[in-house]
């Protein structure tokens, strides 16, 4: 399937035909910005409100039928889904961290230290994010390890990953960084 992801909901493609998803059919927002899938096949949505859903086996799951996501309020918009190595998923908003762990049904949330524009899954139990005033870091077990500067960056807008590099670009800029070099393309 192909999931597009819009302001009034979730579609589905099958090759044929589109088929709809909105809060009528338990998604837990209508304006969804991504969706992740994770090793189990479930479909995760990153919505306006924060609040996580997923879907698997033809059904929509919410707080409302799945408890555990009660515990689970990222207090406004997600920007990243993924699945870190030990399995547990991961929900990155500007202003904190949640995760869920099925295999312990224990979930939690934990608030980034500075406001965050970016996050993308890093090695072991770390999270890679990106801030406007703390630049590029590690998030890991609730500390910011600050390990690139960001002074020269204007409001990173989208991040990209490949192996150790990442990528991110702004209004302005291309940041190229990875543990050896930082390099800053203007534009």
């Amino acid at each position: 399937y192909i999931w597009l992801c819009t302001d009034i909901g979730v579609s589905r493609f099958d090759g044929v035909r589109f088929t709809n998803f909105t809060t009528a059919d338990g998604l837990s927002d209508n304006e969804v910005f991504t969706c992740y899938e994770d090793r189990s096949g479930r479909i995760w949505f990153a919505t306006l409100n924060g609040k996580p859903c997923y879907f698997i086996g033809g059904k929509m799951h919410n707080e409302k039928d799945t408890p555990l996501l009660r515990d689970i309020n990222m207090g406004g918009i997600v920007l990243n889904i993924f699945e870190a190595e030990n399995g547990e998923i991961e929900f990155a908003s500007n202003t904190m961290l949640g995760r869920l762990d099925f295999s312990k049904s224990k979930a939690s949330t934990t608030p980034f230290p500075k406001p965050v524009v970016q996050a993308w899954p890093a090695k072991g139990d770390s999270l890679g994010v990106v801030s406007d005033s703390s630049g590029v870091g590690y998030f890991l077990h609730e500390k910011f390890l600050k390990t690139g500067n960001m002074a020269n960056i204007v409001k990173p807008v989208k991040l990209g990953q490949l192996n150790d590099t990442i990528y991110i670009t702004s209004t302005r800029n291309l940041l190229i960084y990875n543990n050896l070099t930082q390099n800053i393309i203007s534009f």
